[in-house]
């Protein structure tokens, strides 16, 4: 079974930056319910989606998945 990773950092920064799910989703091209999964780790995050997601958040791939939790 593939680990899935609970983004945790992620809604943090989002949050901080006064963006909704919507946001992020309309600049990942994805849909809101997807943006939710990755922050409940119910979703995995797809590689190319990472860096987009750093970028957007302005912040490292690195802080974004620190303190991480393997969902599964």
């Amino acid at each position: 079974m593939k680990k899935i990773v609970k983004i945790t950092q992620m809604k943090k920064k989002r949050i901080e930056l006064g963006l909704s799910q919507s946001d992020v989703a309309r600049t990942l091209k994805v849909a809101t319910s997807t943006i939710g999964g990755y922050e409940r780790g119910d979703n995995p995050v797809k590689v190319e989606c990472q860096d987009k997601i750093a970028q957007l958040l302005k912040t490292s791939k690195a802080e974004i998945f620190k303190n991480s939790k393997a969902c599964r």
